[in-house]
């Protein structure tokens, strides 16, 4: 007769390979502890604090113009923190394209994101952003699977910066990839210059057709900067930072110092997708 499980002296019986009520009891004890510290944090550091000391001026301040300023001021710094409003608008942008199930373009198209000089990285020096990394990494991918060559297009955007192409090509050659199946564009500094560059080595190559590799959030504009020259893109888009669904909770409503750097980019790209579906070249 098999034994039967007994109940510890003093204790509740536990079936074997769960967890006691006491150590479940005291797990959601410990995140509950993590989530008020994460609350707390974000109202001991900026913006929080900002805000907190702002609306403590705000009733010292005499009725009138001085207090109303102060009060849309205290407001506007609230919105600007505000994750649940740039995460749904850096949502919209992102999920414009999905990355596709087949590659069709004759060559992997990489539009950098940036780059800096001097960091050290492998192999030598010169190191990618985040965003770069992640499309040099996407499109490594897709060229192990379709043996397509990469063309990286990116130069030093602002005084300081790394060239985006020239680090590209040291790193996809370090990973494996032939010298022949690289091709770099170094100097374009905007997505207009991209495109138009890009074109021009299409012209030269006889190719029509691109994939795109592409940040998300940057896909957009830079899909309607491709059309410009009347190249046929298939949108690779990579590096998300939102999920498929925009799922709020109630800590979306808590003001954080990463929401105002997402405001930051959100409001640049579409100001510039505004700006070039107008017509004006950037």
């Amino acid at each position: 007769m098999a034994a039967r499980h007994r109940a510890p002296a003093g204790g509740q019986a536990t079936r074997p390979g769960f967890a006691p009520d006491g150590a479940i009891g005291a797990g959601l004890r410990a995140a509950r502890m993590v989530e008020l510290a994460r609350v707390v944090q974000a109202f001991v550091l900026p913006p929080g604090i900002l805000l907190i000391a702002g609306l403590l001026a705000v009733p010292l301040l005499p009725p009138g113009g001085a207090r109303a300023a102060a009060a849309v001021a205290v407001l506007l710094v609230y919105v600007a923190a505000l994750p649940a409003l740039w995460g749904t608008l850096l949502h919209r942008l992102e999920w414009t394209y999905r990355p596709p199930v087949e590659v069709t373009g004759q060559v992997l198209v990489v539009v950098g994101e940036g780059a800096a000089t001097g960091r050290p990285d492998f192999p030598g020096s010169g190191q990618l952003s985040r965003p770069s990394s992640m499309e040099l990494l996407t499109a490594l991918a897709l060229y192990r699977q379709s043996r397509l060559p990469i063309l990286f297009s990116g130069g030093a955007g602002r005084s300081g910066a790394g060239n985006e192409a020239l680090n590209a090509r040291r790193e996809l050659e370090a990973l494996g990839v032939p010298a022949t199946a690289i091709l770099v564009d170094p100097t374009s500094q905007t997505t207009y210059q991209n495109a138009r560059h890009v074109a021009a080595i299409l012209q030269q190559r006889g190719w029509t057709r691109v994939t795109l590799i592409v940040s998300a959030f940057h896909a957009p504009r830079t899909v309607v900067d491709f059309h410009l020259f009347g190249i046929a893109v298939q949108p690779y888009p990579t590096d998300y930072q939102t999920g498929p669904r925009n799922r709020l909770s109630w800590r979306s409503w808590i003001p954080s110092a990463g929401a105002l750097d997402t405001a930051a980019l959100v409001l640049n790209e579409l100001l510039a997708l505004t700006v070039t579906r107008a017509g004006l070249r950037l």
